[in-house]
């Protein structure tokens, strides 16, 4: 088991993968997911208790000291087409019947588009969110690195 903790709510995120990873189970996606068994949280942390999947990182894996530059660079394109084809998977992944405009579970979009990573309302449909980007489109920036993957309704 691994148990993942953070000063940030995480329940939207364990719904999240909670959800990618009942796909896998059931063979809609063929990603390796870890199983989310529980999500709690205490008055200062919350946490996530999931399989442990010991695979290395794709950085660790690219970087192993002992590789030619051949090898390496074979590993790099093989890591690129896997992150590739992740990408592609969850952008198709199916949403949950309850799914909506923003996270699984429910709630507010959180994403750094939104200048503090948490819109500033919740968006009832596609029209409110399209409205509100288009009032504030000339002060966004795109940054894609280090987000919380987090399933949200994309129509």
């Amino acid at each position: 088991m691994f148990v993942k903790r953070s000063y940030d709510n995480l329940v939207r995120e364990a719904y999240t993968q909670a959800h990618i990873s009942d796909m896998a189970q059931s063979g809609a996606l063929t990603l390796n997911v870890p199983v989310v068994s529980d999500v709690f949280d205490d008055a200062v942390s919350t946490y996530i208790v999931m399989d442990d999947i010991p695979f290395p990182s794709f950085s660790a894996w690219i970087a192993e000291e002992h590789l030619s530059e051949e090898e390496r660079s074979i590993r790099y394109t093989i890591a690129v087409e896997k992150i590739a084809n992740a990408v592609h998977l969850l952008l198709n992944c199916p949403l949950p019947n309850d799914g909506g405009i923003g996270p699984v579970g429910g709630g507010y979009i959180q994403h750094i588009f939104f200048g503090m990573e948490k819109a500033a309302e919740p968006f009832v449909n596609s029209r409110a969110l399209q409205n509100f980007v288009n009032k504030v489109r000339f002060n966004c920036f795109a940054a894609i690195l280090f987000l919380r993957l987090v399933c949200c309704n994309r129509h």
